[in-house]
C-alpha cells in the first residue's frame, strides 16, 4: 500500500463488521492488526435499494462479487472451497470477497485446481483445461 490513511473493514456473514483506521507512513511502514468479531444476534436487514440519482457516497458497501467458471471440455463439476456449485460454464453470484479455491472435476480427466480472488462488485473469471486420463 502507498503511504496514507486507510479504513480497514473485516466482514463475515453473521458477525458485526469490525473497523479500524490505520496510517501507513515512513515512520510506521507496516502494521499488524487483529480483530475479535462479535456474532450478530440476528441477520442484519439489507438496506433498501436507493434511487439511481442518490449520492454515490450514501450507497451501501458491497462485500461480494461473482465468479464465472468455464472449462475445456465443458460439463465439468465446479467446486468452490470444497462445495459443489454447478457444472461449466457457470456464473456463481454473491461470492464473499477474498481468495477462493476452484476445483474442476470430469470423469476420465485429471482434477484441475486453481485459486481466484473475488473483488467487491467485480466478476472473477476462471478457465481450466482438463487433461484426459490415458
Amino acid at each position: 500500500l502507498r503511504f496514507g490513511k486507510y479504513t480497514i473493514r473485516v466482514v463475515q456473514s453473521g458477525y458485526a463488521t469490525a473497523r479500524e483506521n490505520v496510517t501507513i507512513s515512513a515512520a510506521a511502514p507496516s502494521r499488524r492488526l487483529s480483530f475479535q468479531l462479535q456474532r450478530n444476534a440476528a441477520p442484519a436487514p439489507r438496506p433498501a435499494p436507493r434511487a439511481a440519482e442518490s449520492d454515490p457516497s450514501e450507497r451501501p458497501a458491497i462485500y461480494t462479487g461473482s465468479i464465472y467458471v468455464d472449462s475445456r471440455p465443458r460439463g465439468a463439476r465446479v467446486l468452490v472451497d470444497g462445495k459443489f456449485l454447478g457444472t461449466t460454464p457457470v456464473r456463481i453470484p454473491d461470492m464473499g470477497i477474498g481468495s477462493h479455491i476452484v476445483r474442476l472435476q470430469l470423469v476420465d480427466h485429471l482434477d484441475w485446481t486453481s485459486t481466484t480472488r473475488v473483488t467487491a462488485g467485480q466478476e472473477s473469471r476462471v478457465s481450466g483445461s482438463l487433461e484426459r486420463i490415458k
